[in-house]
């Protein structure tokens, strides 16, 4: 597997729920699927099947904007 990139709308939202809160949650929805992602945990969970994946915070050099990504 590889990391993805979530698309610019939900990435901004994450990141600004990242930033007020960096050990809560935040509920998003990808492709008309709702998840939670627990930024304690770093983990995504797909709130219907409650399958779980990591999600990772990088650093871009260009404009120092963090950035949230799943596997």
């Amino acid at each position: 597997s590889s990391w993805h990139r979530f698309d610019k709308t939900v990435e901004q939202q994450v990141v600004k729920d990242y930033q007020k809160n960096n050990h809560g949650t935040t509920s998003v929805t990808i492709n008309s699927t709702s998840y939670e992602i627990n930024f304690n945990d770093m983990q995504q969970m797909n709130t219907s099947t409650k399958y779980k994946r990591n999600v990772r915070r990088r650093e871009q050099k260009k404009n120092v904007v963090k950035v949230i990504q799943y596997l």
